[in-house]
């Protein structure tokens, strides 16, 4: 690969084109070599300067301190020439950064690496960063959550080697899932298995000086859990009590309020780039706010609220109030911080009778789920798919023949043959 320059070039209209001996023929005009970026920024396009495509701000508008902004569609990986330097807000060329990234997974690994090598079984590290810092659909949570990932990510992972592994073990997910599983999902569980150990390390020592790092970690690990569960367990037929894998990651997702739940980390948060993302966990303890930022429009009927309230009775009551205020509003992604919120909230009481498979708690679950199958980024799509069927093959054999209609609205957002299934339950719930 030719390593191009640090510096960004200006493109001079009046520079004359250097001659090339090709040209150097008797009545033959020399042809003007190209020098414009086909995919350069659209204020270098308008301005008619070469830009050098660095992302997110490219070194001309850097230096002018205009607004960078690159022409919507997809971008080739093997188009993006640089990544952003973790430690300033200049750019750097590929073998830079390359080198730069070699020496913190270096350190973080305590090993000896060759120098030109920074690759996972076959897949080129440095290939995964682009990934993660140009892919620009919908993919990395809600839209506050990616836009604070994509701009602040590497500069933060720079000092925090388990934040890196952590974008590279979430990045390299989604390739397998883009491209196939293979090379990128055995590089993503390499990143994994280090990310694990270096964050656990982290969580023995939490401070104001590592929570921004931790909850950027945190996001990812969140996002990361949900996703395995159902990679392991494909099989939608088979019930709750089979896959206890499936709570080991539900509780993983708890992770976001504890650390937000502390007092003096919540104040240093509050200050974070993770500032805005984190608003939801405000505006749910709100419920005035939470209505007014995003509608009275309703995932079901009241209807459904009120059989949902007889079936669970007053013991649930605070879980299903917040379980319908999450559930407001369109499925966006827009809606997915605060079904993250929801779990983080949730008391080790609720999440302990759930684990017990005790069907008041199940049914709530059970709608969670389908409300993050509505909105179906691509981590939510075969995990909660397959626990909405599950839920409800199991709950339809346990609960009573008048509260059945209970597991229409889940059914059908998974797709699930309610009436198939449905078979005399067991006697006696409650």
């Amino acid at each position: 690969m030719v390593v191009t320059s640090l510096r960004w070039i200006e493109e001079a209209p009046a520079t004359k084109p250097s001659s090339s001996p090709k040209a150097a023929v008797a009545g033959v005009r020399p042809r003007r070599s190209h020098t414009k970026s086909r995919n350069g920024c659209v204020m270098c396009k308008r301005r008619r300067k070469k830009c050098d495509e660095s992302f997110p701000t490219c070194g001309q508008c850097q230096h002018t301190g205009a607004r960078c902004e690159y022409p919507r569609g997809p971008r080739s990986q093997h188009d993006t020439p640089i990544v952003t330097d973790g430690r300033s807000q200049f750019t750097m060329t590929r073998q830079i950064a390359r080198n730069e990234l070699l020496r913190i997974l270096r350190a973080a690994q305590r090993t000896t690496l060759p120098l030109n090598k920074l690759r996972a079984d076959g897949v080129d590290t440095l290939h995964i960063i682009d990934h993660f810092l140009c892919e620009r659909s919908p993919w990395i949570g809600s839209p506050e959550s990616q836009e604070a990932l994509q701009m602040h990510g590497i500069r933060l992972a720079v000092d925090s080697p388990h934040f890196l592994y952590a974008i590279l073990a979430f990045s390299a997910c989604h390739m397998g899932h883009l491209f196939g599983h293979g090379p990128f999902t055995r590089a993503a569980m390499h990143y994994y298995d280090n990310f694990l150990h270096l964050y656990s390390s982290q969580l023995a020592k939490v401070d104001v000086d590592n929570v921004t790092q931790l909850v950027g970690s945190c996001q990812l690990l969140t996002m990361l859990s949900y996703y395995v569960v159902g990679l392991d367990n494909p099989d939608a037929d088979a019930f709750p009590r089979e896959h206890e894998c499936d709570w080991d990651a539900f509780r993983s997702l708890q992770g976001m309020g504890v650390l937000h739940n502390i007092p003096v980390l919540r104040a240093q948060l509050r200050q974070s780039v993770w500032a805005t993302a984190l608003q939801d966990f405000e505006r749910l303890e709100d419920r005035g706010a939470q209505d007014v930022r995003y509608g009275f429009q309703r995932a079901w009927p009241t209807t459904i609220t009120e059989a949902l309230r007889t079936f669970c009775g007053d013991i649930y009551h605070e879980t299903l109030d917040l379980l319908e205020r999450v559930a407001h509003g369109k499925p966006t992604e827009k809606k997915l911080g605060r079904l993250v919120m929801f779990v983080a909230k949730l008391s080790n009481e609720v999440v302990d009778n759930m684990q017990r498979l005790d069907t008041q708690p199940l049914m709530i679950i059970l709608y969670w789920h389908a409300l993050m199958l509505q909105v179906g980024q691509w981590w939510i799509v075969a995990t909660a798919s397959g626990a909405c069927q599950r839920l409800c093959e199991y709950l339809s054999t346990v609960i009573r023949p008048e509260e059945q209609e209970l597991l229409r609205f889940p059914a059908t957002v998974c797709q699930y043959s309610l009436e198939s299934s449905m078979i005399t339950p067991s006697p006696g719930r409650g």
